[in-house]
């Protein structure tokens, strides 16, 4: 049997899934960060729906939070 194939963006270090649930990764939560420039966690939520499943990212989501907002200040 051969093992499914994966979208290399997908297995990248840079864009693993943040949100398993509903399959958003780090890039497109990134992406909505700074395009949609916002700056909570239901804020990111509500634009890219990481985070409304079973809740547990949202810690990781915070984190994307600090690191842009490192970045920017």
């Amino acid at each position: 049997m051969t093992p499914p194939a994966f979208d290399s963006a997908e297995s990248s270090s840079r864009d693993h899934m943040v949100c398993h649930c509903l399959r958003v990764s780090a890039s497109q939560i990134q992406a909505a960060i700074e395009g949609e420039a916002l700056g909570s966690v239901p804020e990111v939520c509500r634009a890219t729906g990481a985070g409304t499943g079973c809740m547990s990212c949202r810690v990781r989501i915070a984190r994307f939070l600090q690191a842009s907002s490192s970045a920017i200040g």
